[in-house]
């Protein structure tokens, strides 16, 4: 998936780069340099064909220069992205929680800061805070206690 990403990312940086618009290109570098969105995007092997006819489509309308034709296909590739990474990270943090559940004398340590827990958090986790990670040891009774962050 690697290639696929590279190959994607490269073809970002050539649309965004070829529009000449500092203002477009300075995000699309800040965002570039964390893979892990369009890597959520690619991992869906359904989706991956649908990306390629989308930039198909991107590509046409800007070679054509037919504006609102582009900002349509972008707009659809940005929205179906959006939809595909919800997805992908829902699932994930689902199979997190379902592996914690499964996991007998497990505990969830949730490190926000005790604002950020108390505005809500996953029932049964214990909140210690990133700076005073060091306090878990008074939370495990037993050295093999299976411990999730």
């Amino acid at each position: 998936a690697m290639t696929i990403a590279e190959t994607d990312e490269h073809y970002h940086d050539i649309i965004y780069n070829g529009t000449g618009n500092n203002r477009l290109v300075k995000p699309q570098q800040h965002a570039g340099a964390d893979v892990s969105y369009r890597l959520e995007y690619i991992k869906d092997a359904e989706k991956r064909q649908i990306l390629v006819v989308e930039h198909e489509q991107i590509l046409k309308a800007v070679r054509g220069r037919k504006a609102s034709e582009a900002k349509t296909a972008i707009r659809e590739h940005i929205d179906n992205q959006e939809i595909t990474v919800s997805k992908n990270i829902k699932e994930q943090k689902n199979q997190a929680i379902l592996s914690l559940h499964q996991t007998p004398d497990a505990v969830l340590v949730d490190v926000r800061t005790p604002q950020e827990y108390q505005d809500g958090h996953i029932f049964g986790s214990v909140n210690i805070p990133l700076q005073s990670l060091e306090q878990i040891s008074s939370l495990i009774s037993r050295k093999d206690t299976p411990v999730f962050v």
